[in-house]
């Protein structure tokens, strides 16, 4: 049958899995009056993959994603979890790095056709516990997703991410939008995360990461703005902080107008953003058309 994907099963649900997959395919045309080119246009698949996740013998669970290809070839993943205790539960594997709100909620529910970054994938442990209102994440990778196994040289990268939900359910935060009638919610996230480089050379030693979130659904719009800080007391050139602004608003059942500002104060990247944008929602999440225009004035750009 169909349960949020294809599922299959026994029939007291001990054993089961669940298959989803997404296909984005897109027309993109480049303005840049910085490259000799100008301006170029073409057709791609930016994304596809395959996700398989379920249960065994009722109380471990797996979740695998496998990236087919595509011109955005997000990093996949593979992890097996079971539950400690009530609300408690313990990962080992590959699995998302919990930088921000934006990074854990899938692609196929972001709000623009893109994050604002890639999310990252990293090889380790991790506890989690899911409250009426509280929710608090810990993992523990090898140092910045580095070599595994031994040729790690005890090198490690922790990171936190505590949330607390003021309005809502844990379930309408897997996606930005908010369709109109919605339940109005507001989840407010912080992160934070470091490294140790262990018995190997002295890099990724000294760097510090944090952001603080806002998700908000009103029920007909959304809202959300994230702010980002990274630090290097090694080298200070590489520091930047980030604020990103994203809104949506419906303008009937199913046309959504949104916009996305964000600043970059860096070495890599330096200036500003702005997107805006239309989603024409075909068939809820799982048809989507989307027409979107990007003014990139980064140092990248």
């Amino acid at each position: 049958g169909y349960n949020g994907g294809f599922t299959i099963g026994n029939e007291d649900g001990s054993y089961s899995m669940k298959i989803n997959g997404l296909v984005q395919t897109r027309w993109t045309y480049v303005d840049n009056d910085a490259v000799a080119t100008g301006s170029q246009w073409g057709f791609s698949n930016a994304r596809e993959w395959l996700h398989f996740s379920g249960t065994i013998a009722s109380d471990f669970s797996f979740d695998i994603r496998e990236n087919l290809g595509g011109n955005i070839v997000d990093p996949a993943w593979a992890n097996g979890s079971f539950e400690i205790a009530d609300g408690i539960g313990f990962t080992m594997g590959t699995m998302k790095f919990a930088g921000n709100r934006e990074a854990l909620i899938g692609d196929e529910n972001q709000l623009a056709m893109d994050r604002d970054a890639a999310y990252t994938v990293r090889q380790g442990i991790a506890f989690d516990y899911t409250g009426d209102n509280l929710g608090f994440t810990f993992q523990f990778f090898n140092n910045n997703g580095g070599a595994q196994g031994a040729a790690n040289m005890s090198g490690y990268t922790w990171n936190a991410r505590l949330e607390y939900m003021v309005e809502g359910t844990w379930d309408q935060f897997a996606a930005f939008t908010s369709e109109t009638g919605g339940a109005a919610g507001t989840l407010v996230g912080f992160s934070y995360s470091g490294n140790d480089a262990g018995d190997g050379a002295a890099t990724n030693e000294d760097q510090n990461t944090w952001n603080v979130d806002l998700q908000m659904q009103f029920g007909g719009s959304n809202l959300y703005v994230s702010y980002g800080d990274f630090s290097d007391n090694v080298a200070p050139a590489t520091d930047w902080n980030e604020l990103q602004v994203m809104y949506g608003i419906y303008l009937d059942d199913s046309w959504e107008l949104y916009g996305r500002y964000i600043n970059n104060n860096g070495n890599a990247v330096d200036g500003s953003i702005f997107t805006v944008g239309v989603n024409n929602y075909l068939a809820g999440q799982n048809a989507k058309w989307t027409t979107e225009v990007i003014w990139d004035d980064s140092a990248l750009g």
